[in-house]
């Protein structure tokens, strides 16, 4: 049974988010799976923000386990942090181009309570997964056809 609950970020970004939570411990979350993406095309500014934006979701929302996905062509690295573990900025591989297939699979296989996309989607466009998906995007590429989508 999939509930939600909100979450309220003050930044450039001034949006409502609902994420989707198994009900647990009051409603927190439980798995929050977020996919970086380290290709070429995403700038040393970009990659900052993403971890910020990271950092934040993990200090806010403290699900029981956060897993940062780094991808470009394919998945280059995965952290792992539990529950009141400090998040700390990444170190981030990577550099070449961009496919979401290794993410889908990922998704697929792992079943996140919720998947985070961060990505400026120069790719192909990833196939629907069932559990549920936001895509934050940087640049003015267009949005995927399912999931929730928000810009940088």
């Amino acid at each position: 049974d999939l509930h939600s609950f909100p979450t309220r970020r003050s930044s450039d970004l001034e949006i409502d988010v609902y994420l989707p939570s198994m009900i647990k411990d009051g409603g927190r979350l439980t798995h929050v799976a977020i996919f970086l993406d380290t290709s070429g095309s995403i700038s040393d500014e970009t990659i900052k923000r993403f971890n910020s934006e990271v950092k934040f979701i993990q200090e806010n929302l403290n699900p029981e386990k956060l897993t940062v996905i780094e991808f470009d062509y394919s998945i280059t690295k995965i952290h792992e942090f539990k529950e009141d573990q400090k998040y700390r900025n990444l170190k981030i591989i990577g550099r070449g181009g961009t496919s979401l297939k290794e993410v889908y699979e990922w998704i697929v296989e792992h079943k996140p309570t919720c998947s985070i996309i961060f990505s400026d989607l120069y790719c192909t466009p990833m196939d629907p997964v069932k559990t549920p998906v936001i895509w934050i995007i940087e640049g003015d590429h267009e949005a995927p056809e399912f999931g929730k989508s928000f810009r940088v």
